[in-house]
């Protein structure tokens, strides 16, 4: 027999597979026959090669792989051997305090060879929630942070049988899944009005590897947030395919987003998935992912990365805060977007004024429902008194309209727009950008407006918007906007250069009446209806085609 390690102790020198026995001892201790049980005592000199770690096998009763603790005494039958994995069943056992396994104990996943879980799950999301529960008592006595792994299954919360729902996921603890796909949690219809939210997140709290299914209530649902619910800052939803499943009678109350906080500060969704079916009645808004807040204030920006999403309304909707940041994501066959992404501050500022913009970049939309409702792509609004928002930045987005238009369909591609309450109390949106962006589609379906700058308030101001690299098609008014409407409203100091507005109906760019010092520079206005409709004061146009 080779030596494995020669040179550390004698004992080491032998085997560590003692093979196969019949009786494992956990039902009749005095039955065990596995080397020095009692049925199966060792002299020397074989007890001298047993030693702790070494493995055996039993075949009959008390099945599985055993694990040697302690080998006991000479000729003692007092050694200790530990249940590792059952023959053909998940077995219950404590390896690392710091994570927690769930398995789930009905079929198809009971019968996993040579795996163990911390806890068993019959199905019904008793078990992960018992996992969370323990998670949170190894948090409060002291823990700096504790993973809950669910292993491959498909659960079906079930409300009758937990404590709450949503499952709360406590501070400092990831909830795991084998990925998405692969470990599948589906949400409670909403019978016997509860609610169809999944899970609650707490602060620095994350949700990764899921499948996650909100299927279509069946009777008058309790009140819901969102699928995920974020209370804390610092939550973090990453790897997980969302689907929220719509009925044609029943309205959903509140779980009509994915994704949803009330606390913004480092809050991150990264690379993942929302599958939203266009909810009904129509008045309810499909949401990939939305963020509101108690206060405006924010340290850092929330952000949404590497994010997709199919059918629905809205992609991200930002509210009443300030920042935010959308890289890398793409809304597909959007339905009725009034802003695909929407950036509203709409309550009163709780300090001074400015506040930070949303950053977006890398944003792909594609229109698929074209109805009666009007649609933005992407949306910008304050409507609050002294609230000066600045910072804007939207660039590397492609926005196209492939549906079928319907009369009276107003369709905008990117709306910047204030609209203060009057009189001493402004609203401003200031320093903006938008550069390298596509709005388009085909004739009599792309925005009637590619980009609107609209100042609707008394007193509003829009100023220093700076638009490059844009390219229109087929707009049937304008390609550039710039309606300060508000009475002593104004758009000032704003500029479009370097773009090309293909086939506008009206005008190329149009500026009306309360447009001040704005730059119209080394455009190509192809085909449009007319380049440059000037009603303002103090335009600089040059070197257009």
């Amino acid at each position: 027999m080779a030596v494995r390690t020669p040179g550390l102790q004698q004992r080491s020198q032998y085997h560590r597979n003692w093979g196969n026995y019949t009786d494992g001892g956990q039902t009749t201790p005095a039955n065990g026959d596995l080397p020095n049980q009692p049925s199966n005592a060792l002299a020397n000199p074989e007890f001298s090669k047993l030693e702790a770690g070494d493995l055996a096998y039993v075949t009959t009763t008390d099945p599985g792989v055993y694990y040697c603790v302690s080998p006991g005494t000479v000729g003692g039958g007092d050694a200790t051997w530990t249940l590792l994995a059952a023959g053909g069943a998940v077995v219950q056992t404590i390896r690392d305090a710091h994570q927690i396994v769930v398995g789930q104990s009905s079929a198809p996943y009971s019968n996993v060879l040579n795996q163990d879980a911390d806890v068993l799950d019959p199905g019904d999301g008793t078990g992960i929630e018992t996992a969370l529960a323990n998670a949170s008592a190894l948090i409060a006595g002291g823990y700096a942070g504790v993973d809950v792994r669910v292993r491959p299954c498909a659960i079906t919360l079930n409300p009758a049988n937990l404590a709450a729902v949503p499952l709360s996921v406590d501070t400092n603890v990831r909830l795991i899944g084998a990925g998405h796909g692969i470990s599948l949690i589906t949400g409670g219809d909403g019978t016997g009005a509860t609610s169809q939210d999944l899970f609650q997140l707490n602060a620095f709290s994350r949700l990764e590897d899921f499948t996650l299914t909100s299927p279509a209530p069946a009777a008058a649902p309790g009140v819901g947030n969102g699928m995920i619910d974020c209370l804390s800052s610092g939550a973090k939803v990453s790897k997980c395919r969302f689907l929220m499943q719509r009925s044609i009678t029943v309205p959903r109350n509140g779980t009509t987003r994915c994704v949803y906080t009330v606390a913004p500060d480092e809050f991150e969704v990264d690379d993942c998935f929302f599958d939203v079916d266009d909810l009904i009645p129509d008045a309810q808004v499909g949401t990939g992912v939305e963020i509101e807040a108690a206060s405006d204030r924010i340290d850092y920006d929330p952000v949404i990365k590497n994010c997709k999403m199919r059918d629905g309304n809205r992609f991200v909707y930002f509210r009443d805060h300030e920042g935010g940041v959308v890289q890398n994501c793409q809304h597909d066959g959007a339905i009725d977007p009034n802003g695909s992404i929407r950036w509203d501050f709409v309550s009163a500022p709780t300090g001074a004024t400015p506040l930070r913009g949303p950053r977006i970049s890398g944003f792909r939309l594609d229109v698929a429902d074209s109805d009666q409702n009007p649609h933005v792509g992407i949306q910008i609004f304050t409507s609050q008194a002294d609230a000066e928002v600045n910072g804007i930045e939207i660039s590397d987005c492609k926005l196209l309209w492939n549906g079928v238009a319907q009369p009276g369909n107003s369709r905008t591609g990117i709306f910047i727009a204030t609209s203060g309450p009057g009189g001493a109390a402004t609203a401003e949106i200031a320093e903006a950008g938008i550069a390298n962006v596509n709005i388009g589609g085909p004739t009599a379906i792309a925005p009637s407006n590619a980009v609107i700058l609209a100042a609707q308030g008394e007193d509003d101001v829009i100023q220093s918007v700076s638009i490059t690299n844009l390219q229109t098609t087929n707009n049937s008014e304008r390609g550039v906007y710039m309606n300060p409407s508000g009475a002593n409203a104004s758009v000032e100091f704003c500029s479009v250069a370097n773009s090309k507005i293909r086939n506008a109906g009206t005008a190329a760019v149009e500026l009306v009446a309360g447009c001040l010092d704005c730059i119209i520079l080394g455009n190509n206005f192809n085909n449009s209806f007319a380049g440059i409709v000037d009603a303002g004061t103090g335009t600089e146009a040059a070197h257009n085609i």
